[in-house]
């Protein structure tokens, strides 16, 4: 008996919803760290079907911090209000609203928001270390087409 094989290669991008999606900030699943830290899933491979990136909100305590670690992919940050101090590489520097920071791929990074909290947009590229927030409590739950 012959049995034969066939592979077929789909690019990522043709896994994802084609339909797209939106999500309302209202709607997106939250997760909460011990710390009072909140994430916002905004884009997931999770809960889109999308894998090329990770998209969240994060909501940094005033004086919270993160603290320092290293993430497998490059991260960027947009501060949507707030300020604080990030450190990347050894390297210190002090963000503000309006602020965009990169962090490369392995980069050893931490961050102390200052004395409000500090509202960013962050992406992961590719995704992958959002899988650091199962472990917080929080909702779960499938973002729908609309």
């Amino acid at each position: 008996m012959l049995h034969i094989f066939f592979m077929i290669v789909i690019p990522s991008i043709l896994l994802a919803d084609p339909q797209g999606f939106v999500t309302h900030l209202a709607e997106a699943p939250t997760k909460t760290h011990g710390s009072g830290t909140q994430v916002q899933f905004l884009a997931s491979p999770k809960l889109h079907s999308n894998e090329n990136l990770f998209v969240s909100r994060l909501v940094i305590p005033a004086n919270g911090s993160v603290p320092e670690h290293r993430d497998p992919t490059e991260e960027y940050l947009y501060i949507l209000s707030g300020d604080g101090t990030i450190w990347i590489n050894g390297l210190r520097k002090r963000v503000i609203r309006g602020d965009t920071v990169f962090m490369p791929a392995q980069a050893k990074v931490k961050f102390v928001a200052g004395g409000s909290p500090v509202e960013v947009l962050q992406i992961f590229a590719p995704s992958g270390p959002e899988k650091k927030y199962e472990g917080w409590k929080g909702l779960e739950k499938k973002a729908s087409p609309k």
